[in-house]
């Protein structure tokens, strides 16, 4: 035990620091009071003048989910050996700063030394749906002697000076009404004295014990710097301390943005091939972001022994710089498989369905990581030629559509799987023991080698909206409510020469169907307050433009203020195809000029569009600008 005086040092008296006299005793107050005055200017300016957070370049105390049960991983965000400068995972937390210095399992922490402490909390399976806070417990105690750093000197063989040590431990605590509350004073879990801050929030589910990666998002504040606190508030109109955390940035620079309006274009990210490869790639409606904010995409290619197989890619959003992983991931082998079909799970998994040797349909139930080791199982009941699966999620159902040959004739299929509330595949069951007719005795249109000619949108109430190219090139939408099993065909929509339709959700008001008619794109809309569609289809202005046929594959996405951005194919630039887009004003209901967002003397098709949770629209599309046929994507900024 150190005999120390009482702590005389008490920052509101505003000493700033400790002057020796001669002639006088040098007493052990005098000289803690001195280091009390140090610390205390050191943690005072990281505080108010740096903040709480990790700092720029270093990744320390991110919580892992790797999908073990009741565990997560605290990691060091560093390639060891550590080095307490340079190679150490750091966080300031109220002006203290935490190292780390390798990755530690949650249950495999050992409380250290200090008075008061309180057990760290063992995570068990949940008994309801729920979110918990992870937070840093940190605090300092005082070492006599310590067997990594012995104080008791040899020759003198008595003690030297004790020393104060900083400890920290991560802990939870439920997290009702996603409100991060911290402990404080009066809390079960609160130690006065120790200092407190948030690292990630964690989704648990009822009867689950696993934590995903998805399951996990970061709270931490992150790439501290010195800026003034309102510049970034004044530039993009977000707290600098939702900034520090990723929160309202942009992915490209102000500079950028605005030299791109400058220019007559809309900001955006350069045109990049997401695993360039000399084969031929097809584009795919499988496009989705994960709860981390990662982008990931599904697509089919001959890269493998020149036979067709599916493949998956990941976008890290904390290295955006470099692109989607490479190589990619490729989820199936053996004989052909391709079109690709995803449906992400709120447990972090996909339901992954695809074509196989060009005559049945199957899909897999996995992690993304998970997907190639996953057991592939037959969608299809019964015995037929089985192409071109598309699948969707309505409440704990996935719908799975296919096309199925009969005779020379081809007709849409479909067949629902109920899932338990924590998605586990073993606990589903079929709802449909038969395959399901879509629309008896309507004729598609046969399959092609890509996606095009069928689409398929969950409402606001959790109906499907189904629309296909029928035999007789029209568009034939049908409403499928999965509860129930009930379906109602509408008449088809048949004005001419139809083809390609998409099927776009406005909220709660409408449905719009949108497809290539002739030379242009055309849309009927669904009003749900009258329950009725539109009297007759209605063109889309100025998109009709260029040789007859070629304004083709009408994609649409809708932005948290009900603006529609439409993206098609077109050749009315001139030679090959291009990728064009459209927006409709909500408020008016008029669009906008027609722009051009990618186009070279090569082809460019196969356009998806999704929109991010951050109001970004990732478009995703073929070109063969390199001599062969790659997916490409870039980030369209719509709002800073």
């Amino acid at each position: 035990m150190a005999v120390i005086t009482p702590n005389t040092f008490d920052a509101l008296h505003r000493y700033v620091s400790v002057r020796l006299q001669q002639g006088v005793p040098i007493v052990d107050a005098d000289w803690n009071e001195k280091e009390d005055i140090r610390r205390f200017e050191v943690r005072a300016f990281l505080k108010w003048f740096v903040g709480s957070g990790v700092p720029f370049g270093n990744n320390g105390f991110s919580i892992v989910g790797a999908g073990a049960a009741n565990d997560f991983t605290i990691s060091a965000g560093i390639t060891p050996p550590a080095d307490g400068l340079n190679n150490v995972g750091r966080m300031l937390a109220d002006g203290m700063d935490a190292m780390i210095t390798a990755d530690t399992q949650y249950s495999a922490q050992t409380l250290p030394a200090g008075p008061g402490l309180l057990s760290i909390p063992a995570l068990t399976t949940p008994a309801a749906d729920g979110t918990m806070t992870v937070f840093i417990d940190l605090w300092e105690h005082v070492i006599t002697d310590s067997p990594i750093d012995p104080l008791v000197l040899p020759g003198l063989g008595t003690e030297s000076c004790a020393r104060i040590k900083r400890e920290w431990v991560v802990r939870v605590r439920p997290n009702p009404g996603n409100s991060f509350t911290l402990p404080a004073t009066g809390d079960a879990d609160f130690v006065a004295g120790h200092i407190y801050s948030s690292l990630a929030l964690l989704n648990r589910r009822n009867g689950d014990p696993n934590i995903n990666a998805a399951d996990v998002t970061d709270l931490r504040q992150r790439d501290l710097l010195l800026p003034p606190a309102t510049l970034i508030q004044d530039l993009l109109g977000v707290p600098a301390t939702d900034y520090r955390r990723g929160i309202g940035r942009p992915v490209v620079t102000l500079r950028s943005a605005i030299n791109a309006i400058l220019r007559g274009e809309l900001p955006g990210t350069a045109d990049t091939a997401i695993a360039p490869d000399p084969s031929v790639d097809q584009n795919s409606y499988s496009f989705h972001f994960d709860a981390a904010g990662g982008a990931i995409a599904f697509w089919h290619s001959n890269r493998t022994a020149a036979t067709n197989q599916v493949f998956a890619s990941r976008w890290d959003p904390n290295n955006p710089a470099a692109g989607f992983a490479v190589p990619p991931q490729q989820v199936t082998s053996g004989v052909a498989h391709a079109l690709p079909h995803a449906v992400p799970l709120p447990t972090g998994d996909f339901v992954l369905a695809y074509e196989t040797n060009i005559s049945a349909v199957n899909f897999r139930h996995a992690a993304l990581a998970g997907l190639n080791a996953a057991t592939a199982m037959a969608i299809a009941a019964g015995a037929g030629t089985d192409r071109q699966p598309f699948a969707v999620r309505s409440g704990q159902q996935i719908v799975f559509f296919w096309q199925r040959q009969s005779g020379v004739n081809w007709g849409w299929m479909y067949r629902r799987r109920q899932y338990p509330a924590n998605w586990s595949e073993a606990g589903a069951t079929w709802l449909d023991p038969t395959d399901q007719t879509l629309a008896p005795g309507i004729n598609a249109t046969p399959p092609g080698p890509s996606r095009g000619q069928f689409h398929a949108a969950v409402d606001d109430v959790g109906d499907i909206w189904a629309a296909f190219t029928t035999s007789a090139a029209d568009i034939q939408v049908v409403r499928l409510t999965p509860g129930s099993g009930a379906s109602t065909v509408f008449p088809a929509f048949s004005v001419a020469t139809d083809a390609m339709p998409f099927v776009l959700v406005d909220g709660t008001v409408a449905v719009w169907v949108y497809w290539q008619q002739n030379n242009g794109i055309s849309s009927q809309r669904f009003n749900k307050a009258t329950a009725a569609w539109d009297a007759a289809p209605t063109a889309v202005p100025d998109t009709n433009v260029g040789p007859a046929g070629t304004n083709t594959r009408p994609v649409l996405v809708r932005d948290a203020d009900g603006a529609f951005w439409l993206f098609w194919v077109s050749q009315r630039g001139g030679a090959g195809n291009d990728i064009w887009f459209k927006r409709r004003n909500p408020a008016t209901g008029l669009w906008g000029d027609p722009r051009l967002i990618a186009g070279t003397a090569a082809d460019e098709d196969q356009p998806v569009a999704v929109i991010a949770p951050n109001r970004i629209i990732w478009l995703f599309w073929r070109s063969n600008r390199t001599g062969n046929y790659d997916i490409y994507f870039k980030q369209i900024i719509t709002v800073i």
